[in-house]
């Protein structure tokens, strides 16, 4: 079968690439205007205002599947797929919460891996993928876990995304043998048949670039719309599957916006990440977007936090760090990824139980009986979150 990689990369690359200058020319479809000194606070305390609905789900727990740090999740159908940095594997759950396999088989033979970068699943065939940052390859495994193919890379990849036959991938240094100052480097990028056809984002690397804060989430597909988070220039791409950058939404922080540094010398960029107004400066982290919603979840002063941006209304709701469910007087977590029009969000088992402990508040019946049954080490909790389609602003 035959692959396109999309990679959002910092590599040594000359071919046929779209430079820094022509970044700025690509058409704006939005500019969205975040204003992080307006809070909703209507919002913060009642998401009953936003929210059709929560499911909460349990991750079953067993000797095979203890999940420590969960990096990153994918919904695809009705499977979840897990990835655990602490024990360094992939696990997989049905949209149930029953444990169905993991990928765990750690080494330097075929089909293993020393350490999990990050990964992707091919809706078209359920083919999972994982980039492993310390062999530099990227192995493909069958939907039940077989080994299908390996292929070694020469990028240091953060994320990458696979829609049938496009793989899309980022990272934010060059190529691995050829890290320092000054390299001239691309972030995005298509390979097919194991040629670069492309590359766009034009840059040059400096160890600087350290103070944009790095991401295993920088890609959302919802349908057949892929969109890429690029914090160099406070925007999301949109991009198609061969790579063509379509168009861009502008994220404007106001005072607080990143300068684009495209067009900055190696001097220039360095003296900017250095300087109060880049520390000072919200940056983009994690995007997610369904039919309805954008969800922007960014840092300012060391602290993330969540915006939702209403594609109807044209209109932003700044929910800073935190969001109550005042239908069930229970948190609501950031989500980190969506599944179709559902936002998924996770908790660990012993802050469920911890936030439980409150007797004064009054529960539904639901989670006290999943409170019950729950052990304070068992595996997260997840969140399905439906948002309403319009709201009253």
């Amino acid at each position: 079968m035959k692959y396109t990689f999309l990679i959002l990369s910092v590599f040594i690359c000359c071919q046929c690439n779209l430079n820094n200058k022509q970044i700025d020319k690509i058409k704006n479809d939005k500019i969205i205007s975040l204003n992080i000194d307006n809070v909703k606070t209507k919002f913060l305390n009642n998401a009953s205002l936003l929210v059709d609905s929560v499911q909460y789900i349990q991750l079953e727990s067993n000797i095979d599947a203890i999940i420590g740090d969960i990096s990153k999740i994918k919904w695809i159908d009705d499977k979840l797929y897990i990835h655990d940095k602490i024990s360094n594997a992939l696990y997989i759950f049905s949209d149930k919460g029953e444990y169905l396999f993991c990928l765990d088989n750690r080494g330097k033979g075929p089909g293993q891996f020393i350490n999990i970068g990050t990964f992707s699943v091919d809706k078209k065939d359920k083919s999972i993928h994982l980039y492993d940052d310390h062999s530099f390859k990227i192995t493909k495994y069958d939907s039940i876990g077989n080994l299908v193919s390996e292929k070694m890379v020469e990028y240091l990849i953060e994320d990458f995304i696979v829609t049938q036959e496009v793989y899309n991938i980022s990272t934010s240094l060059p190529c691995r043998n050829k890290i320092k100052n000054g390299s001239s480097m691309n972030r995005l990028l298509s390979i097919q048949e194991n040629k670069i056809n492309r590359t766009a984002l034009k840059s040059t690397y400096t160890s600087a670039l350290r103070k944009f804060q790095e991401s295993s989430n920088r890609f959302s597909c919802n349908n057949n719309s892929i969109s890429l988070l690029d914090e160099y220039s406070s925007s999301i791409l949109k991009i198609d599957t061969s790579g063509y950058i379509i168009n861009k939404n502008f994220i404007d922080f106001g005072k607080y916006t990143v300068k684009n540094i495209y067009d900055m010398t190696e001097k220039e960029m360095e003296i900017y990440l250095k300087s109060d107004d880049n520390n000072n400066s919200a940056k983009l982290y994690r995007i997610n977007e369904t039919s309805s919603w954008w969800l922007m979840e960014y840092s300012y002063q060391t602290i993330m936090h969540l915006s939702l941006y209403s594609k109807t209304a044209q209109k932003s709701i700044n929910l800073r760090g935190y969001w109550l469910n005042d239908k069930d007087n229970f948190p609501l977590p950031f989500p980190i990824t969506v599944q179709g029009d559902y936002l998924i969000s996770k908790m660990d088992a012993f802050t469920f139980k911890t936030l439980m402990e409150d007797t004064e508040i009054d529960r539904p019946q639901h989670l006290k009986d999943l409170n019950e049954k729950l052990n304070s080490t068992d595996n997260p909790i997840l969140f399905k979150i439906k948002l309403k389609d319009s709201i009253d602003f």
